[in-house]
């Protein structure tokens, strides 16, 4: 492990990294997971890697407290996420809020070991090669075989919980999960995998077979966003690699800029739907619907600035108001919600501490090209998804938000 054995002051690295290895691992076989668990009448086990991501919260603020410098910036983070808490239990069911607060936990695992994993490029390549072959045969198996847990549910101390996703897109073509909960997460699985690999020094006919099998795994998901995502991705490795840290920053910020500039500017112009081609259906729902209806949960001046708070929008609205519920379907809009103003200047804030990560480092650093790449994905992908509620995309922005943020990276 880098530096040292124990890195914090309370917990060994190991404990750390690996714990976020088995979480990890959960979320690619979410589906296989939940469905053993179900069979053997244990579901409710699986949240103990909640349990295991509050544990990590405590021993690191615990060290935090006993003076250690390293973990200030998961305590500035814990702070920042109690505050919002806090907000939300004014005028939010208390549960709401809380659940909203648990949304979080893998973002707080991301930026735990962030650190620790900084110098661990051969551990992160072979964790993304093994994620990727994983994400890959699972949806291509899925083109041909119909998993037994794909549509299928339990009772959770939460409610009916889908164990994985079924449903389709126009014209009757499923959307293939494989082993993920959902298509949209496989997909997710499948980019962030690419990322360490293809910044890895190999042939380029080699990294360009990379690309296209994780192109047609995405493509099988029938997922628009990741799609997207994926050329937004490489275009910020290309331009890392060809112009350095100035030109690959101002692009994150000019896709930061967008992704929060589309729902604002969309909901205020009018669109017709008449003659557009029924690939932007799911687009236009979101700018005649999902959009308008989030930021009207913006009820009272002061949220504009502050927002409703953790749990004011998303999954956690089943939990209280479910009659206005609203899933966002932009990272952004979930922060404007969530935080109010406060939500993207945050994001702007990561930008800029990236920006100096990427200018400290040499043209071809692992850690950095790795930062840049990650963080045009979920950027890009969050401008018609909420990311937040996806939870490797939430532990990855996370971890991103570590490097940045991380006073002594090697």
């Amino acid at each position: 492990m880098p530096y040292q054995a124990k890195f914090y002051r309370f917990g060994a690295n190991r404990f750390f990294v690996g714990g976020v290895a088995l979480t990890l691992i959960g979320y690619t076989l979410e589906g296989p997971l939940r469905h053993a668990l179900q069979l053997a009448g244990m579901e409710t086990l699986l949240y103990l890697r909640d349990v295991f991501a509050l544990v990590c919260v405590m021993l690191v603020l615990a060290g935090w407290a006993a003076g250690q410098a390293n973990a200030f910036s998961v305590a500035a983070a814990s702070g920042i996420l109690i505050a919002h808490t806090c907000i939300a239990l004014i005028s939010l069911p208390p549960f709401q809020a809380l659940f909203g607060l648990k949304i979080f936990l893998p973002f707080m695992l991301g930026l735990i070991v962030a650190p620790l994993l900084a110098t661990e490029r051969r551990t992160i390549v072979r964790f993304a090669a093994l994620t990727l072959c994983v994400t890959v045969l699972g949806v291509l198996l899925n083109d041909f075989v119909e998993f037994p847990w794909i549509g299928s549910a339990y009772e959770t101390a939460f409610g009916s919980t889908s164990i994985s996703r079924q449903w389709w897109v126009e014209g009757g073509t499923r959307r293939l999960p494989g082993f993920a909960r959902a298509s949209y997460d496989a997909a997710s699985f499948a980019l962030l995998a690419l990322v360490p690999l293809i910044v890895t020094p190999m042939r380029l006919p080699t990294k360009a077979l990379l690309i296209g099998i994780c192109g047609y795994t995405v493509v099988l998901t029938t997922s628009k966003g990741p799609l997207l995502a994926l050329p937004a991705m490489l275009l910020e490795l290309i331009l890392a690699h060809a112009f350095g840290s100035a030109v690959a920053s101002a692009y994150l910020m000019l896709l930061g800029a967008v992704c929060l500039a589309v729902p604002l500017i969309a909901v205020h112009v009018h669109i017709g739907t008449a003659g557009l081609p029924s690939i932007l259906d799911s687009f236009m729902e979101r700018v005649l619907d999902m959009w308008p209806q989030a930021f009207a949960l913006l009820e009272h001046p002061i949220q504009v600035l502050c927002g409703r708070g953790i749990g004011g929008i998303g999954v956690a609205q089943a939990f209280g108001d479910w009659a206005k519920d609203n899933s966002a379907d932009n990272v952004m809009v979930y922060l404007l919600v969530s935080c109010g103003v406060l939500g993207p200047i945050y994001v702007g804030g990561l930008l800029f501490k990236l920006h100096a990560l990427l200018g400290s480092r040499p043209r071809a650093d692992f850690t950095a090209l790795c930062a840049g790449g990650w963080t045009a994905l979920w950027l890009a992908n969050g401008i018609t998804a909420n990311m937040i509620e996806e939870p490797a995309m939430n532990l990855v922005i996370g971890l991103v938000s570590g490097l940045t943020m991380a006073q002594r990276l090697p």
